[in-house]
């Protein structure tokens, strides 16, 4: 069975990428471990496209290097300077209808992560779906096929920064929302919208198909390693904690790997031998998520236990016979 798990917030640079990525990364290498070949997708929906980047897609895959435009995916008028302009599909064609998500699926070089890339032309999205009759369920109708074909046992959504019709579509496929914060009043603030939206995707959506999304986890990314961070810091922890309980994760500690892995690459766990603080809280997340029943348990086999050995039967030594002195 496939889990859906988005990683959303209404604002940009919490996390979500390196969260996404990172967390993909870490459940490839268990699912390399596992018996089975089901593999992880990362689902890029934010149009900056950093998750793709991450994975491996840079601009110069999705640039036609003659006139120089950006995703000429499906252009009939083809390069005016005479280049191919032939680049790859994205999420932009599914939303648009145009494209199947097996189209726009490629392997990364990560073990057992794919990805779905994004694209500029997802800020169109809102205004082009908002109208159609599907508009907040082309992405699930898209992926139906794909979920019930069990090829995949995780799917990870990177959602954009903003709980419009794109949200709701990501809402409306996924079982679990990881909300990605930074550790300040403004940030928890943010929460509260982020469960609205959620609560009436519910309602006015999930409930027609006996499905429901849920709140699953909160992650708190880009902490301070220290209280040094100040009262607001200390303060939003303490309410974090306080209001959402066993949903707040540890956290994903500052760390100046992070950036320099999102230059190289690389996803964060495995950069620099996977060393840093951040690279060791998404581990660490990973394995809580699975405890929690967010994500489903993966990696290898439990070795068997031994049954314990049944203690030698002690026989008491005899009594040595007694001497009579007559």
């Amino acid at each position: 069975m496939t889990t859906v798990l988005a990683f959303a917030n209404q604002s940009g640079g919490c996390g979500k990428t390196t969260a996404a990525t990172g967390m993909a990364a870490v459940i490839g290498e268990l699912l390399e471990a596992g018996p089975t070949d089901e593999r992880c997708l990362v689902i890029d929906l934010d149009l900056q496209g950093d998750g793709s980047h991450v994975l491996g897609i840079t601009a110069a895959d999705q640039t036609c290097g003659e006139c120089g435009d950006m995703f000429p995916e499906h252009d009939p008028r083809g390069c005016p300077r005479g280049g191919d302009h032939v680049a790859i599909a994205n999420m932009a064609d599914v939303l648009a209808g145009i494209a199947t998500m097996d189209e726009v699926i490629i392997p990364t070089q990560w073990p057992r992560v794919d990805l779905a890339p994004a694209s500029l032309r997802l800020a169109a999205a809102e205004k082009n779906l908002s109208p159609l009759q599907d508009g907040q369920l082309r992405l699930r109708n898209a992926m139906i096929d794909l979920i019930a074909s069990g090829r995949y046992k995780v799917i990870l959504i990177d959602s954009p920064a903003s709980l419009g019709v794109v949200a709701v579509n990501i809402f409306a496929v996924s079982r679990y929302v990881l909300a990605c914060i930074k550790p300040g009043a403004k940030e928890l603030r943010g929460l509260v919208g982020l469960e609205a939206t959620i609560g009436q995707v519910n309602r006015e959506i999930n409930a027609q198909f006996a499905q429901i999304c849920e709140l699953g986890a909160i992650v708190v990314t880009d902490a301070p390693t220290a209280r040094s961070g100040g009262a607001v810091y200390a303060e939003a922890m303490d309410y974090a904690t306080d209001e959402y309980k066993g949903l707040v994760l540890p956290i994903i500690p500052r760390d100046v790997r992070v950036p320099e892995s999102y230059s190289h690459q690389i996803p964060t766990p495995l950069y620099d031998g996977g060393k840093g603080k951040a690279a060791k809280a998404l581990r660490t997340a990973v394995g809580l998520l699975i405890e929690m029943g967010v994500l489903p348990p993966m990696g290898p086999p439990p070795k068997a236990k031994r049954a314990p050995k049944k203690p030698a039967e002690v026989i008491p030594a005899e009594s040595p016979a007694s001497t009579t002195i007559s």
